[in-house]
Parts: C-alpha cells; sequence; structure tokens
C-alpha cells in the first residue's frame, strides 16, 4: 500500500514546524531573560518531537572577570562579574516521564534530575495572536511565583522552555507577574529531523544529583569562590563570606525549592 505524507508549515514571525503521519518535530528559538538585581539575558534553542524536548542553551559568550568597588550608606559594596570559562551548554530535557537539567555554576558542571511536578494549570478563554499562531493564556503557581504561559494548539506537544510543560500544546511566551522571568520564542524552523535527532548527551544522567544535593553543592561551591576570592583581596580587607539573605540568592533558589 502506498504511504500518503501530509507536511504542514505554519509560519511563526519566520517560524515553521514540520509535521508527518502524526508526529511532529521542530526547533524553536527563544529569549531568555532574568531580572534580578541585573539583567541578564540568554539565547536558546528548543528541539522537540511528540515525545521528548531539549532546551539548550548557546550563543555562549567568553568574557573576561570585572571588579567594581563603591562606596554607600551601608559601607562599601563589591559588584563582581564572574565570566564562564567553562562554555558547555545548559539544557532541560524532557522526555515526558523523566526530567533533567544541567547547570553550570562556577565553571562546575551539575547535573540534576527533578521529581515529577503536578502542573495544574489553570486555563482561561482568553487568546492572543503570537505571529500566526492563535495562542491561549493559562497561569499557575511554581515555586513562589506566579506564572502565565501562552500555549499554541497547533503545535500539539506538552513541551515548553525552561521547566514549563504539561499544557495542551507548545510554550511560546511564559512570564511571572513580576517578569523577574520571562522567555519569549522568535522562531521556529523547519526541519528533516526523526525521533532520534533531538540533541541530548545521556551519558551522564546515572550519575544525576537530586535537588536538595543541588543546592547542597552550590552552596559549598560559592562559599569555596569567596574564599579564593578573599585570598586576592588587599591587606586589610575582611574575608569575603556568603549573605544568604542578599535579594539575589533568595530568588535564584526559590527557583528550585519545592
Amino acid at each position: 500500500m502506498q504511504k500518503i505524507i501530509i507536511i504542514l508549515v505554519v509560519s511563526l514571525l519566520g517560524t515553521s514546524i514540520l509535521m508527518a503521519q502524526n508526529e511532529i518535530y521542530g526547533q524553536i528559538e527563544y529569549t531568555h531573560t532574568t531580572n534580578f538585581s541585573r539583567s541578564f539575558q540568554r539565547d536558546y534553542s528548543l528541539f522537540f518531537s511528540a515525545r521528548h524536548s531539549n532546551y539548550i542553551e548557546k550563543n555562549i559568550e567568553k568574557r573576561k572577570e570585572k571588579i567594581d568597588q563603591e562606596f554607600n550608606e551601608i559601607g562599601q559594596q563589591i559588584n563582581r562579574d564572574v565570566p564562564r570559562k567553562n562554555l558547555t551548554p545548559q539544557f532541560f530535557y524532557n522526555n515526558r516521564k523523566d526530567f533533567y537539567f544541567r547547570e553550570i555554576w562556577l565553571d562546575q558542571e551539575l547535573v540534576v534530575k527533578e521529581e515529577p511536578f503536578q502542573w495544574k494549570w489553570n486555563i482561561t478563554e482568553e487568546t492572543r495572536k503570537i505571529g500566526r499562531f492563535n495562542c491561549q493564556k493559562a497561569t499557575i503557581r511554581f515555586r513562589g511565583r506566579d506564572y502565565i504561559a501562552w500555549f499554541a494548539k497547533d503545535i500539539p506537544v506538552p513541551f515548553g522552555p525552561w521547566k514549563f510543560q504539561g499544557l495542551s500544546g507548545l510554550i511560546l511566551d511564559v512570564y511571572d507577574k513580576d517578569q523577574v522571568l520571562r522567555i519569549t520564542a522568535s522562531n521556529v524552523n523547519i526541519t528533516n529531523q526523526s525521533e532520534g535527532d533531538v540533541p541530548i548527551d545521556q551519558s551522564k544522567f546515572a550519575q544525576a544529583m537530586d535537588i536538595e544535593q543541588y543546592l547542597v553543592k552550590k552552596k559549598e561551591l560559592l562559599i569555596e569562590d569567596l574564599a579564593r576570592l578573599s585570598a586576592r583581596m588587599p591587606k586589610g580587607y575582611q574575608n569575603l563570606v556568603l549573605d544568604e539573605d542578599c535579594d539575589d540568592c533568595k530568588e535564584q533558589v526559590e527557583f528550585f525549592n519545592k
């Protein structure tokens, strides 16, 4: 019997996806912005099929470390811009059953397996157009923040950028009400990928740590880094210590605590 293959190409800001025989493959480019004391912007690509997705960091720049000192009403403040020497890309991998991510923290590679989260989205009737896609609004409370997501049912996969998932269409725009985090799609390119072409290196998954181990390891690495920085300070300066009540510290940990 002759097989019939149907290919549907849809445009979103120069965007396209490929559907073939009930399968769907694609690649979306996202701008990933976080706003703590300063704003950080990174580029990611989301590779997806109907069965799994991988949100991978790209365009990682090599920069020099910068240390600035300033004096204010509470005393001396040291601002340190720490560049990455380890340019291994961060990723967030979802195969519907398991979720892993890799973070580069103070040049150390941390691979983490997350326990399943119950994505109890509140789906509203509100819609908006993103490119050529009709997107529907959904909201959720996730780890201390209230998020709004816009998803496209025309791309019928339950994936999205970062850790977001669990809707009946791909998430193209998501942000919290305070605008600490915003992730916005720019385009999706048509591909000839097969299921095995979603790029992922699973070789280190067996040694992945859990969230509790991950938070302990991050703290240990930060204390070690502050000790190294203290050793470089001029004579007479006090050793630098970790301020666990700092705004950025609390905001970043909030993303990972259950």
